[in-house]
């Protein structure tokens, strides 16, 4: 069975769940991640779309980001730089693609309630902005106790980025 982060809403006095799937798909179809727990909620995707000047659809963000994190190992705490430089310590045959297809493994659109509440996700470390980014935190228990963000523009896809911070 998936672990799918939820959003709820309420429905004839009934809590139903209402995950923005189209960003499931890309995840589970697209990048064949079926283990990777995704916080990815509708509600949150609309007020974001509905606030910020976007061009980038959340669906486009989500692909960079996740490309991002599995070849991008520019920063020297990215993921992928953490896994080239520390990867064979484990004694594990580790890649990016495994480390991301765990169980253990989050993924989650940073909202902007998670700026006043840093219990579930973190804000970037760089102090970004939604109104410039489309930001996904992630973390990668099993591998490393450091978090992890990219950063795709609004208004410019091809500007991608991420990082990580211990």
């Amino acid at each position: 069975m998936h672990q799918i982060a939820l959003c709820f809403c309420l429905f004839a006095g009934i809590a139903i769940a209402v995950p923005y799937l189209s960003a499931h798909d890309v995840v589970r179809k697209e990048f064949g991640f079926d283990k990777l727990q995704l916080r990815i909620e509708k509600e949150a995707v609309i007020a974001q779309s509905q606030s910020f000047k976007n061009s980038t659809p959340v669906e486009k963000a989500l692909r960079g980001a996740l490309n991002s994190f599995m070849k991008d190992a520019k920063h020297v705490e990215s993921p992928l730089a953490l896994l080239k430089d520390h990867g064979d310590q484990t004694g594990e045959n580790l890649n990016i693609r495994n480390l991301l297809n765990r169980p253990s493994t989050r993924l989650a659109l940073v909202e902007l309630s998670d700026f006043l509440d840093t219990t579930k996700v973190y804000p970037p470390e760089h102090g970004e902005s939604l109104k410039d980014y489309w930001i996904f935190f992630l973390t990668i228990p099993d591998f490393s106790d450091h978090l992890f963000w990219a950063l795709v523009s609004r208004t410019n896809p091809s500007q991608v980025y991420n990082y990580g911070f211990n």
